[in-house]
């Protein structure tokens, strides 16, 4: 079940790349199946569309929880 909803995320991203909560979506995907390396790329390319706060929030608590020092994040 979630490789089918990362399968999902990533069309989602297709569709909506200018998207930061798409691409939030697609790392918490990541997230749940251990997939460690790319929920970091989804969760950064999310920061780096200029989210809305809550899911900026969501993306830096995430990548935090993945051993990320998200103090270096802009």
């Amino acid at each position: 079940k979630g490789k089918e909803a990362v399968e999902i995320f990533k069309a989602n991203t297709d569709k909506n790349p200018a998207d930061p909560n798409v691409w939030d979506s697609l790392g918490e995907g990541y997230t749940n199946i251990g997939d460690k390396d790319n929920a970091i790329m989804a969760f950064k390319k999310s920061l780096s569309l200029n989210p809305p706060p809550n899911v900026r929030a969501n993306s830096l608590k995430l990548l935090k929880q993945l051993g990320v020092d998200v103090n270096q994040m802009p």
